[in-house]
């Protein structure tokens, strides 16, 4: 993915599934209008605590990645509605997860 995807200001939809991709250039947090981002069947092990910028983020699919752990910055994401973190065989799943429950964020573990 090339490091000045952050320039399309307007992106809305970023669909990356099956892309083999290791990490998401920081740029991509600054895509402020992005509500729907796929990530599913990546080779991801972290994301940066910088995705919690992504405040307009309603869908946040992150299945089938390497994911060992999530940063707690996604609370910062006021409007997201639906985290998938499915089929991430080693997430260590934080007590946090709750609170984005709470807020009516559905989250597929």
């Amino acid at each position: 993915m090339p490091e000045n995807i952050g320039e399309l200001a307007l992106l809305r939809v970023l669909e990356l599934e099956d892309n083999q991709l290791q990490e998401v250039p920081d740029s991509l947090y600054t895509c402020i209008k992005l509500r729907r981002l796929n990530l599913r069947q990546n080779k991801l092990k972290t994301l940066p605590a910088s995705i919690g910028h992504l405040k307009n983020l309603l869908e946040l699919d992150l299945r089938s990645n390497d994911l060992m752990e999530v940063p707690e910055s996604l609370l910062a994401m006021e409007s997201l509605e639906r985290l998938d973190l499915r089929w991430n065989h080693e997430l260590k799943i934080p007590s946090w997860l709750d609170e984005l429950e709470e807020r009516g964020c559905i989250v597929y573990l």
